[in-house]
């Protein structure tokens, strides 16, 4: 993910467990999409190996995009739960 970055105000982190979450400020849900396209694109190309799964010999992983103007009715961590509940529904 931090190679995917493209400005110093992007931020990935771990969110828990096998969960990472990258805070792309003033960006468009459209941006989001294609920052995770590339992320996406970039973990599939890698072929890491994932012995530990018994679905699957590398890994992969689901992204879930989303956007938001922060008020005082947009919490962020309303954000983070959309996204979460995005991440859940990808295959």
């Amino acid at each position: 993910m931090t190679k995917s970055v493209r400005r110093a105000s992007d931020f990935p982190a771990r969110y828990g467990g096998e969960k990472f979450i990258l805070l792309l400020p003033n960006t468009s849900r459209a941006g989001a999409i294609e920052i995770a396209e590339i992320i996406r694109l970039q973990i599939t190309n890698s072929h890491f190996k994932h012995s530990h799964s018994k679905a699957m010999q590398v890994a992969t992983i689901n992204v879930g995009p989303e956007a938001m103007i922060p008020s005082e009715k947009n919490a962020v961590h309303s954000l983070v739960k959309t996204a979460d509940l995005a991440t859940a529904r990808a295959f």
